[in-house]
This record gives C-alpha cells, structure tokens and sequence, in this order.
C-alpha cells in the first residue's frame, strides 16, 4: 500500500511538472531577428543576445540571425560584440527585431602622443597621421622608412639597396632650398642625423604620429618647419609578465640585370666608332688576321692582346711587385680572355642573405612596469663584400611612487658596423665600373690576381676587385646611445609637473686603408694608403611642462606651460698618409705612413638653442574645439635676430553631434578642422653663418713669418662671410580638412594644405672686389607648396571567420619657387657631372629643374643641318643628336638651353589590404609615385662615346635609330639634353605576406600564448617605364651629414643602388 502511494505522489508531482512546464512554454515569446555592423552593413557572427536579468543567451549565426525566446513583453535583449557598442532592446509586441551594432567609438579616444602630452583622437584639430605599427611591422625590414612608404599621406619616403643607408623623408614636399629633414623626436628626445634612424629597431616601437601642419607641430618650434615624426617605444604592462621571440630570415636577388655589349659586338663597337670618324682601325688588343680582326687568347698589360702560343704569354714571364711601395717596377700582368664573355652584373650582384633575431620582456604591476629587448640584425648586400650589422638593446622601465609622483627612463644602446658601403655614387663607384667593364677581361688574370682592363685604354676600373678590397679595408663603425629620464608629479588633480632630461650620443671611428691597385688602369703605381677617422654627436635637450587640466560641466580646458634648453655639440678628425713598408694588418698605423705624405684635419662646433612655449586646448561638450600655441626660440646660429616666435591657431567642429543630423544615419562622426601657423627652421648648412669664420690648413694658408722662404708658418683663410643681421626661415602653413566615419565600414580622411617659406637661407658668391672673403649667408628666397592629402578606408567583417580591411591613401603637391634674388644671381645650379651642372633653380618653376638642350632625334641630312642652322652648325653632323634651336638664331648655343622637367612628384599613393580567415592572415601592400622625371646620368657611360668602355646593347643595335650613329669623335651628342630625361613613375608590390597563428588553446598547454609563421615577398613587382636599375631615385647624397642644400639636386641617377627583390619566412612567439 504505501508502494502505491508513494507511486502515486511521484505521479503526481511529475505531473504537476510537466503541466507547469508546459503552461510557462506557451507564456514564453520567441524572438528572432538579425544583427548587423552599423560600420559594414554586414551581419555579425558571433554577436551575444542575452535576455536581460536572466542566464538566457544565444550566439548569431554566420550571417548574423538570431531566434531566442523571452518570458515576455516586459523583456529586454542586450545584443553585445567585440568591437561594437553593446545596445538594448525592449521587446514590447516586437517578434522580430533587428539590431544594427555601431563601431566602438574607441578609435575616437585612443591617445594620440604630440607635443610634449597627449591629445585623445577625437579632439585634435591638427593635421595628425597615426601610424599603424602593427602592420607596419610585418614588413620585415631594419627601419622604419621602408616600413611606412606609402602608408602615410602626405609623405614621400625611399631607401635605396645599400644597406644601412640613411632614407629620404619629405613631408609634403619640398619647403626649402636648405635642409628639408623632418624632426624625429624619439620619446621626446629630438635625435640627431636625422636623415639615418638605423639604430631604432622597429619592433621596439609603440606608436607612431607624423605632425604635418602648424597646429600639431609648432609646439617644436624650430626645425618643425619640415613636419614631426613622434616616436614612443614599447613600455610593459599591469599584469602578467610576456616574454617573446621574433626571427625571420630572408634572400635577396637583383631584380633586374642590365645587358651590355658581348665581345663580338663590342670588337663591331671600336670598329664603327673609328669608322664613323673617318679612321682606319687599329688595335693592340685584337688581333688582326687575313685582314679580319679577332679576339685575343691572352692579353699583357702595357703590350696588348696576344694567341695562344705566343711567347709573349709564357707564365714563366708573370710577375706582380708584391712591394708595397715599389710602385709597380717591374710588374708583367697576363691574363687569358673570355671569349664567351663576363657577365659582370652577375660577378657583382649576388644572392644576399638578411636575419633578424628579437627578444623581448616585459611586465608590470600597479607600483610600475618594464620592457627589455634585444636585437641583432645582419644585412648582407646583394653587391659583394656589401653588408650592414646593427646589435641594440633597449630598457624601458616606470614607477609609480605614491599616488602622486610617477619617475622613469627610456635607454637604447646600439652599434652598428657597415662594410663596402657604396655611400654616395659616382663615376667611379662599382655599379658604374660594372657597366663600363669589358667582358672580354675575366675576373682574375692566369695567377688568380685580379685582372686588369688597362688594355683597352679605358678609365673603369675591376668592380670585383673595388668591392672585395672595400669589404677587407674600410670599416665604418658606430656607437650610439640614445635615451631620456623623467620625473613627473601630480601638485593637484588638474595640475602636473614634468622635467625631463634627454641625450643622444653618437660617436664611432671609420679605418680605410688602400693597398695598391695593380690591376687598375689608372693610379695602379699609387702605393697603399692608410686613412683614420673620428666623430662624435652629442646632442641633449632639457625641458620642464606645467600641464594644467579640467573639466567644467561640458568645458574641458587643458594649458601647457614649458621650458626647453638643447644643446648640439660635433667634433672630428681625419687624418690620412701613404707608402706604409707593409701591408699587415698589425702595421696599419699612421705613425707608419711617410711623413711627407701625412695629412690631418679637424673640426668642432655646437649650436644652442632656448624656448619658451605655451599651448592651450578648449572644447564644448567634445563638439567645438579650439586649439592654440606659441613658442618662442633662441638660436646661438643668429646675432641680431636671435629669437623667433612661431605661434599657431586651430578650429575644429564634431558636426555629427549637432541635432540636426540625428537623421543622417549614414555618417557616425563627421569633424571638420582648419588651422594656420608659423614655423622655423634654423637648420641651414651652418653653425656660425652670422660670423665671419676662419679656417687653416697647411695647403690653404702659410706663411714664411721670417722671410727666409725655408719655412712656413700655418695661417689662417677666411672661408666665409659672416651675417649679423641673417634671420630665421619662416614657413607658414595652412590647414583644413576634414574626417568622417561613416556607416558600412567607409572612414575617409582629405586636407588641402599650403606651404609658404619666406626669407630662405642660401650662402652666396660674394663680388670678387672684395677679395677672397667667401660666401655669405643671405635671407634670398620664397617658396611655396600646395596639395592635398587622402586617405580612404574600408572594413568589412564577413563573418566571425573572415573579415578584411582596404586603405588607400594619396597625396598631391605642387611646388614652386617664388623669389630667389642674391645681386645678380638668378638661379641656382647643382647636380656638378661631366656634362655640367645638371638642375637648375629658379623662380617661377619647382626647385631643382632639370635643364639643358631639347633633343629632337637625329640629323638625317646636310641639307636638313643647313636649312636649321644657317648661323653656325659647329659639330652639328648627319647621325648626331638634334638639338633644338630655342630662339631660332641658327645656331646651337648656351642660349638655347631650357628646363626639361621636375623631379617632384605629383601624386603618391598607397594601397594597403589586409584580410584575416580563422588562423590566416594575408597582406598585401602596393605604393606608387607618378608624375615627376629623372636624370638618367649613367647613360652617359652606357650610351654614349664616353671612354673605351663596355656600353649597352642600345649603343650598337639603336645607332642611327634612336641613338646617334657611331662616330668615335662625337662628343656632341652626349650634352645635357631631353634624352637623359624619363618618366620616373612607377607602381610597385612592396610587399605580399601570408601568415598562420596556431590555435590558442593548444599552445596554451605548451606554456606559449601564441605562435605565429609567416612567408613574404618584397619588391616583387615594378611597372615603370623607367630604363634604370631601379625608378625609385631621389637624391644623390644617401649618407649622414649630408643634409643641407641636397635637395637642389633631386632625381639624379649617378648609379643608385636599386632595391632587391626578397623572400622571407619568419616566426613570432610569444610565451
């Protein structure tokens, strides 16, 4: 009996169950619908709808739908996803309801590093591009310039394939005749040279912000005439302690090989050459058979070219005066010839390799944190014997003491090596000499030495045996420490104070020792030579900051109070001589030179600087914002105007939060901006140009102080003019744009500047009345730049496994010099070479034109030459260049000379796309420059009669074509015209990357949080018309301390090292 009653409860009460159960189903509400970006348009995967107050929750599916059933009407759902602002919905009598997520507003609040503080995104009212490091860093590369060109609007960046070569950064445009480097403050230390920030690691960066216009910069006062780039390295975090491990490895390979002339074409070569001048040919180097001439089996240096068998090339008879000063007595040089012919781009250009190993740590709590790393870096250039090493450490460290006062330091230390270093291309560099070499010559001669082409009374010299020599040779080395300490304390809740010390110190020997070229065909008596080098940088800056900050009701207010002294000191010396009794190593000391020979300089100087600056912040309820600063400077380089004021102002206006557009749901934040400011720069090729300033040297000036002509006495030359009343450079700069985010993933960025520097500095020629007093500094000139910068943006998240980013960015300029006035100078000439100064700058037209004749094709008659140039035709003849008669006084002249294109660029651009599916990762990143020319100066060498040397295949097969008919006394033809003068544009693959991170959850049993391979290729496409190794030529001058004045010579083609094309795999882990 009580079985059954119990039974029957049991029954019961499961009855009762299901019944309650089933009433509390048909009180439930089901409630389906789709959630979607309000930035994409697109559903969201993965998104979380939850039943407010309960544990009732679904994920969307792939395309962002969702069904969840909810105990009423008085419901509500909170829909949230990663990256989105979460949202809240009443169901009320609603059975579908889609929701529309809008982007975070995050990006609008990120901190944003500028002068001296930092700014929230949304609020700056200057022209601030804030770089992406973390894409920046999938390049693989040893600075930052190869990482960002292209990727930041407004600014021109290029590197050539000489590795640890300074870069050329131009941020929009051109604004000076003098030095147009932009100031890189690396936390908040403005370093020196900046034109080669090797000894940065780029996987130390945190952020990075460009200051392109007077209201973001002018807080730097001085040089930020040219535009700031902001750096702020890694610092560790609250929390766990990481630790993580970096290495990729790649190859490089020349991307392009130039063709020259065979051994067979370059006999056809000397042959018309003498038969185009009217001359029989003749030879000493080939051999004339039956009357046909031949190629040499052997050649003897100073005898000529030889077959096989002759006793002229009896090895017994080979000798090298292995003396190092016997000056060549003696020497009997064979070598056998190569037929088949030497491939001497491929004897230079070989596969490279390029390696990077990185640690790092870091870690942190609420009393401070910590980063630490380390890196090696080894660049091997694709010339042989060419390389570059750089070994650097960094410690980041901050502490927080009480709640009030925070102290911390910023310490890099690197030392770097390079070897082989083409540095500065000329005539005489390898790549030239790698053009000019016949390939008749092999690389080594019978003995193994390396051989020689004297014998074809050419000036080239072996480019195998430059390079190897330089790698054994010359060293050039540095030791740089840069870094800052801070203390920083909070005297009330609105109000901090901060001082900071800063310093950069770089300082590093350079040894180059030359033992005798026996194989060159000039200089091979030349003995050895040993020279020694020295300098130092030192470069520190103080300063201390008053930052009040407050917020009233809707008024937010931020003041900046600041004092800064800096101080820039140089030093040097370079000290040389030569007939050294041995070769060894160990004896390579200048105490070990001929005295007579011996030769020492030095140098020393600093420049000063001392400001005083405010900048104040205001907005109203984050929608109307003004900014405004002024800065006071003093620079020791000026006597009578010694201080200049650069003051800024700027407006900005958050439209999207006005009422009335409430209704534009297409537009999510929408900020109109304008600003006008000043700016100096007081970089300008000197440090004394208000003085009149001396100099000594015993080949310069000396005296017989005792008039017995026995002896002398070193003395002094005026080498320059001083200028009391010079004054600053001055560019005022003027700024609106504006910046949206709209809806479907659309972000879009356009400004329209103006540039205008007044009172430029330029040293100029003196009259000669006044005797050998030198240049002097003068306020000459004006120039202006006008553009606009772009950026577009577009993201779209196609599920929670795929999702992509698109950005293209853009920037036009326009330059022109306005006035450039110096007594009866007109123009400015650079760009020295063979065939004269080959850019010109004038007023009226951009700076560093190129200038010379219209070339026309050819003369194809005398009655054609006649008819043109009835004056005088001098060395006009039929086969020859025809230049074009400007001013049609029937003649070619000097007068008829003209500007033949600009350098400048009219449009940069950049497309970068990045897309992400499950594990994978891909980027692919595109840059292009259009609209300038350049100065294609090795065809000089390569296509025209310039010395016996090897040429382009275009020099035969293009004569009487597009090229002059081969004449070997044509020295007209190659004259500064239009022919040297191409397109420069170009489009090219920076960089194609695929990459693949392990899942999490099974590396978190190994300890590793995440581990991340990846396979990329760089430089792997170029479309360009351009004939050149590589388009992308800026300036000639690629190494430090070249900085002033180089950019009147701009794109100039001397032989630039081009980029290579590279493959790389590498692998990041974190533990």
């Amino acid at each position: 009996m009580k079985r059954v009653l119990a039974f029957s409860a049991k029954t019961g009460m499961l009855m009762l169950l299901m019944v309650l159960s089933v009433s509390i189903a048909f009180a439930q509400k089901k409630v389906t619908g789709k959630v979607t970006g309000g930035d994409t348009g697109g559903g969201l995967s993965g998104a979380t709808v939850k039943v407010k107050g309960s544990s009732t929750a679904v994920s969307t599916s792939a395309d962002g739908s969702y069904s969840i059933n909810v105990p009423n009407d008085n419901s509500s759902l909170e829909v949230s996803f990663v990256g989105y602002e979460g949202s809240e919905v009443r169901v009320g009598s609603q059975s579908v309801i889609n929701v529309v997520l809008q982007a975070s507003s995050s990006a609008l609040q990120t901190v944003v590093v500028t002068g001296y503080g930092t700014q929230e995104r949304r609020s700056i009212t200057g022209s601030v591009a804030v770089v992406d490091t973390k894409e920046m860093t999938k390049y693989a590369a040893s600075n930052i310039a190869d990482q960002l060109q292209g990727k930041v609007p407004g600014v021109q960046m290029s590197t050539s394939g000489d590795p640890g070569s300074a870069a050329f950064v131009r941020i929009r445009g051109i604004g000076t005749i003098n030095n147009n480097e932009p100031l890189y403050v690396i936390d908040g230390v403005p370093v020196q040279n900046e034109s080669n920030i090797n000894f940065l690691n780029p996987n130390d960066i945190e952020s990075i912000q460009v200051l392109k216009d007077a209201a973001s910069a002018s807080i730097y006062g001085s040089r930020a005439a040219n535009g700031v780039i902001v750096i702020t390295t890694k610092k560790g975090k609250s929390g766990s302690s990481k630790l993580s491990f970096d290495t990729w490895y790649g190859t490089q390979t020349p991307s392009k090989i130039p063709e020259t002339l065979n051994p067979n074409e370059f006999l056809e070569v000397q042959q018309k050459l003498a038969s185009g001048q009217g001359l029989g040919f003749t030879s000493n180097i080939y051999i004339n058979q039956g009357g046909k001439w031949i190629l040499p089996d052997y050649a003897v240096r100073g005898l000529g070219g030889f077959l096989a068998g002759d006793p002229a090339v009896d090895p017994s008879k080979y000798f090298l005066n292995t003396d190092p000063v016997g000056r060549g007595v003696g020497d009997y040089l064979i070598l056998q010839t190569n037929k088949a012919g030497t491939n001497w781009f491929k004897e230079v250009f070989k596969p490279a390799t390029m390696k990077n190993y990185q640690v790092s740590a870091s870690g942190g709590s609420d009393k401070g944190n910590y980063f630490f790393s380390g890196n090696v870096y080894d660049h091997q250039g694709i010339m042989i014997g060419n390389d570059y090493k750089r070994y650097q450490a960094r410690v980041n460290s901050n502490f927080n003491i009480g709640k009030r006062i925070r102290v911390g330091e910023n310490l890099n230390v690197a030392y770097q090596q390079t070897r082989a270093s083409i540095g500065n291309p000329n005539e005489g560099s390898p790549l030239i000499n790698t053009y000019g070499m016949p390939q008749l010559v092999p690389v080594y001669d019978i003995k193994g030495n390396y051989a020689s082409p004297a014998n074809f009374n050419s000036n080239v010299s072996n480019p195998v045996a430059q390079q190897l020599r330089n790698r054994a040779n010359n060293f050039g080395h540095s030791f740089r420490v840069t870094g800052s300490v801070y203390g920083e304390v909070d005297l009330a809740d609105f109000l901090t104070w901060k001082t900071s010390y800063g310093l950069d110190y770089n300082s590093g020997p350079g040894q180059g020792y030359g033992t005798r070229a026996y194989e060159a065909t000039e200089g091979n008596t030349n003995p050895n030579s040993l020279g020694n080098s020295y300098f130092l940088n030192r470069n520190w800056v103080a300063f201390s900051t008053l930052n009040f900050k407050k917020s009233f009701g809707d008024h937010k207010v931020n003041a900046l109070l600041g004092y800064e002294a800096k101080q820039t000191y140089y030093e040097g010396f370079n000290a040389s001589g030569s007939e050294l009794a041995f070769d060894n190593f160990n004896y390579r000391l200048l105490q070990n030179v001929n005295p007579a020979t011996f030769r020492m300089s030095s140098y020393r100087g600093e420049h000063n600087v001392v400001s005083q600056f405010f900048q104040t912040n205001y907005s109203y309820n984050d929608k109307y914002l003004v900014s405004a600063t002024v800065r006071r400077d003093g620079s020791s380089r000026f006597i009578e105007n010694k201080y200049g004021i650069f003051p800024s102002a700027s407006v900005g206006w958050r439209l999207s939060k006005e009422s009335f557009m409430d209704n534009v749901s297409f537009i999510s934040d929408l900020k109109l901006r304008a600003s006008y400011g000043v700016l100096g720069n007081n970089e300008v090729g000197g440090d004394y140009p208000g003085f009149s300033n001396f100099s000594t040297g015993v080949d310069a000036a000396n005296y017989s102080i005792n008039g017995a002509n026995n002896s002398t006495t070193t003395g002094f030359e005026q080498s320059s003019t001083g200028n009391p009343k010079l004054k600053w450079e001055s560019t005022a700069v003027t700024n609106i744009g504006f910046d949206a985010t709209l809806s479907g993933g659309w972000n879009v960025m356009v400004e329209w500047y103006k540039r205008d520097t007044r009172d430029m500095i330029y040293n100029v020629e003196l009259p000669l009345e006044l005797g050998a007093v030198g240049r002097q500094a003068q306020n000459i000139g004006q120039m202006t730049n006008t553009g606009i910068d772009f950026a577009v943006g577009y993201t779209k998240r196609v599920n929670r496994d795929f999702n992509f980013n698109v950005n293209l960015t853009g920037s036009t300029v326009k330059n022109e010099v306005l006035k450039l006035e110096a007594n009866s100078n007109t123009f400015i000439r650079s760009g020295g070479s063979r065939i004269g100064d080959i850019t010109y700058t004038k007023a009226g037209l951009p700076i560093s034109q190129f200038y010379g004749y219209v070339q026309e094709g050819l003369w194809q008659s005398q009655a054609d030459i006649n008819k043109v140039l009835f004056t005088n035709a001098g060395d006009a003849k039929v086969g020859r260049f025809r230049f074009k008669d400007l001013n049609g006084d029937g003649q070619i002249n000097n007068l008829d000379e003209t500007y033949l294109g600009s350098p400048i660029p009219t449009l940069l651009m950049g497309l970068n796309l990045t897309a992400n599916y499950k594990n994978w990762d891909f980027t692919m990143y595109w840059s292009g420059t259009y609209g300038n020319k350049l100065f294609n100066f090795v065809k000089y060498f390569s296509h025209f009669n310039a010395f016996q040397r090897s040429r382009s295949k275009d020099f035969l097969y293009e004569a009487g074509k597009t090229l002059p008919v081969l004449d070997g006394g044509d020295n007209y033809s190659s004259n500064r015209n239009s022919y040297y003068v191409e397109d420069g544009s170009f489009t090219r693959l920076r960089n194609l990357q695929v990459g693949y991170s392990l899942d999490a959850a099974s590396l978190k049993k190994l300890g590793i949080s995440r581990l991340r391979v990846y396979a990329q290729g760089q430089n792997l496409l170029t479309f360009t018309k351009y004939s050149g190794l590589d388009p992308d030529v800026t300036i000639s001058n690629i190494t430090e301390d070249f900085n002033s004045q180089r950019d009147l010579s701009l794109g100039v083609d001397n032989g630039r090292i081009p980029l290579a094309r590279t493959f790389v795999v590498g692998i990041n882990l974190e533990f």
